[in-house]
């Protein structure tokens, strides 16, 4: 009828084609989309809002675990973390756990929050993640 097919999921997943239409149901498996994505007000991990994930466990201050819906297809991949200080520190780091505690899994990352560059642990007054990669 002269229209758009919906793409497939290989499709989607290659990014090249301009001759089909990228329908809700499929845009997820997009490489340019997030994946998950998630926000939330420490130390209490309700989350604000999110997509695809589950929960955020609080494992001591400062250290959060954001477990995902759908599972990763590897754990390659992206995290964009962001914050926003508490009124009483300069900065809060954010950053992904690499010591012997590491759990980057397919179904779960887990964060760190600094309130300086030493490492001294602490809570933000929000944290925002995106994920992308493939699922």
């Amino acid at each position: 009828s002269g229209g758009l097919s919906a793409a497939t999921q290989a499709e989607m997943e290659a990014a090249t084609s301009n001759t089909v239409a990228a329908t809700p149901g499929r845009t997820q498996n997009h490489p340019g989309v997030a994946k998950a994505w998630v926000t939330f007000t420490p130390p209490d991990t309700t989350i604000d809002e999110s997509y695809n994930v589950t929960s955020v466990t609080d494992n001591a201050t400062g250290e959060f675990t954001i477990n995902f819906t759908t599972a990763f297809a590897t754990a390659f991949y992206d995290a964009q973390m962001s914050n926003r200080p508490t009124a009483n520190s300069t900065a809060v780091h954010v950053y992904e756990d690499s010591s012997a505690n590491q759990t980057r899994t397919t179904t779960a990352l887990r964060i760190f929050c600094a309130t300086d560059h030493t490492g001294t642990s602490g809570d933000p007054e929000l944290v925002s993640i995106d994920f992308h990669g493939d699922q």
